[in-house]
């Protein structure tokens, strides 16, 4: 069996495509997730701020 070796430019081109690779699924996947968590998180960010605003937080003055 003979080995093959890959040259440096042609390594560093397939791992650059690679690279790419990788980010555009993973920026696929966030905007799928940030999607799918966006309307939760708005619901639980309105019911904190209604909560919140019942009970009003007062800071005292220092003398």
């Amino acid at each position: 069996m003979s080995e093959h070796h890959v040259s440096p430019r042609r390594a560093a081109q397939s791992a650059r495509a690679e690279e790419k690779s990788l980010r555009d699924r993973w920026e696929v996947r966030q905007a799928a997730v940030r999607e799918r968590l966006d309307a939760p998180i708005n619901a639980a960010t309105k019911f904190t701020r209604k909560t919140l605003a019942l009970f009003p937080v007062r800071v005292k003055s220092s003398p």
